[in-house]
Parts: C-alpha cells; structure tokens; sequence
C-alpha cells in the first residue's frame, strides 16, 4: 500500500495528476491511496495528527501557491516523519534549485506531459524496497529497530553509542554497540565515518568547513584530519548522487 499527497491549488490539476497515478497503480497492480490538499498548511494540519494519519510516501508538492509556498512548506516539513518523499510540481522550471533536501525526489513540470510521474513512482517503488533498519537492544534489553532515515548522527561515548534522530526527537536513543560495529553495518548507506566518536548521514549535512552542520538537529559535528580526504571524496559522489536524483 502507497499513500500518495498531492498538494496543489488547482483542483484541476490535482485531478489530471491524481488520474494519471490511478492508471500507473492500475498497469503495476498496486494498491495506493491519494490524499489531496488544496494548501501547503493543510498538509502541516494531516502531520499533526500523526496517531490517526498514516505516512505520505511521496508528496506531490506545488512549487507557486499563495499564503505559503512548497519551498516554505517543504522547509517546515524537513523533521516530519509523517512526509517521506517530495516531488516538486512547477511550471518553471527554475524554481527548482531552491527546492532540494533530503526528502526531494525530483520535480515535475505542469505544462509537461505527466510521463516524468511514472519515473518517479518507479523510484519510490525501488526505493521503499530498499529501505534499511538498524537493529539495535536497548538498555531495558528490548531488540528494536530504527529506520536510518531517521538517523541524522551517531556519536560514541565510553561503551555506548548515541544515536541522534531527524525527527524531531530531542532525545538521542542510548545503544550498548561499538562505533565501529555500527560502522559497518551501515556500509553503502548514506552514513560514513568523520571522527573517531562521530559517524554522520550525509543526506542531513546543511554546511561543510572545519565542521559539519546538521539539518535537522542544528548540531556541529567535528570533521576529524584522518577522515577529511575520504569524507570530501564520498560527500562529492553523494551530492552528484542527490542532483541527479532531482533531475531525473
């Protein structure tokens, strides 16, 4: 089951594309469930009841609506669990290069034919599939997973390791693993090595200099000498990575 958001204040083409992602549903024999709203507030109101509401895999996001734009909604969207994806919808295109975050999956143009949707519900079909957790025993000694979506760094102290979320969430979760173990179970992920206490999810770097700043949490991270060649080198296949998923 695909829960799918269009926001958008034309009810036409909140139709037109709703129509075009029915059929797409139908030729793949995918079961999906769209969720319209007419403003970017609207959307913010369906996160807050989060209890009742289930989570929007991918938000079809009008760039130009009045009272608050899909870049300003996009922004107070960036630590709601309740919002995977974003695919931005636009009649300019240049309006896009304000548009990328973690969540961003690409844009669409309105004047365009809706083919480009198809790509995008591909790529979220291919990516939920791949969506990793990180299976972890608390101190109460309860097994537990943590999508690492979820995770923006992880910081080791004395013998546990704190995990620091994305979400919201002000409180790290306290984990008896070693940095290292951690280290290698998120190998080919978004996650890499900066600091010998410090392991970072490069998808929620805001800023790079002598310190990394973090997106969501709004912490400094420490960029250790040892790890700042190979760190610069993967942030630069990710970030290449990240645009071209955009531009798709």
């Amino acid at each position: 089951m695909f829960n799918i958001g269009i926001c958008d204040d034309s009810e036409e083409f909140r139709k037109k594309l709703a129509n075009h992602i029915q059929k797409y549903s139908q030729r793949h024999s995918i079961e999906t469930e769209i969720i319209e709203f007419s403003f970017g507030y609207e959307v913010l109101d369906y996160c807050k009841n989060s209890k009742d509401n289930r989570m929007i895999d991918v938000l079809f996001l009008d760039v130009e609506m009045e009272a608050m734009s899909g870049i300003e909604c996009k922004d107070l969207l960036k630590n709601e669990p309740l919002v995977w994806r974003i695919c931005f919808v636009t009649n300019h295109q240049e309006a896009v290069f304000e548009s990328f975050s973690v969540k961003t999956m690409g844009y669409i143009i309105k004047s365009f034919d809706l083919q480009k949707v198809d790509t995008i519900l591909d790529s979220l079909i291919k990516e939920k599939n791949e969506v990793k957790a990180l299976s972890y025993i608390s101190v109460s000694g309860e097994k537990k997973e943590i999508l690492i979506d979820n995770i923006s760094y992880i910081e080791a102290e004395g013998s546990y390791v704190l995990i620091h979320l994305s979400n919201g969430e002000m409180k790290p979760i306290v984990i008896s693993k070693k940095l290292g173990q951690i280290e290698e179970e998120l190998k080919g992920t978004s996650f890499i090595r900066v600091h010998r206490s410090y392991i970072v999810n490069m998808a929620d770097i805001r800023a790079v200099g002598k310190e990394l700043s973090m997106e969501s949490t709004n912490n400094k991270i420490p960029l250790g000498n040892r790890y700042k060649d190979f760190f610069t080198t993967q942030f630069h296949q990710f970030t290449y990575k990240m645009i071209i998923r955009g531009n798709a």
